[in-house]
């Protein structure tokens, strides 16, 4: 799965010698931190520590699934 393009891309600038270009996170990561914070807000509980690796796993397969419907369009 390609999750190499940027969430939030910016313009490469010519700085006298040195070209700046920052492409900021991927699509893929800002769609897991958009699902961990959808989690993270419905668990009035807290998070265990040993759930941790769960969650940041669902987050991914959450965004990796968000990505995959997004190329049907």
């Amino acid at each position: 799965m390609d999750n190499s393009r940027p969430a939030f891309p910016v313009v490469c600038q010519d700085m006298s010698k040195y070209q700046v270009c920052e492409s900021g996170m991927s699509l893929r990561d800002w769609f897991a931190g958009l699902a961990l914070q959808g989690i993270a807000s419905v668990l009035h509980d807290g998070i265990r520590p040993e759930d941790l690796l769960l969650m940041a796993q669902d987050c991914y397969l959450i965004a990796d699934l968000m990505l995959a419907e997004r190329e049907k369009n």
